[in-house]
């Protein structure tokens, strides 16, 4: 909805979450995902949304 609301293809879209659900979300919309691990940081995770600007450079 937000992609067709902003005439924006999905694909050019990041979807941000913490839960499985939400990477599920993401995969089935064809979207990148980023996951916010709270706890313990992963590979491909950040911490918080200021990280964020470290992986969108």
């Amino acid at each position: 909805m937000i992609a067709k609301k902003f005439t924006i293809p999905i694909t050019e879209l990041i979807f941000i979450g913490d839960e499985e659900k939400d990477r599920k979300t993401a995969y089935r919309a064809n979207c990148q995902f980023i996951r916010i691990q709270r706890v313990e940081k992963q590979k491909g995770s950040i911490n918080n949304l200021y990280e964020l600007l470290e992986v969108l450079r």
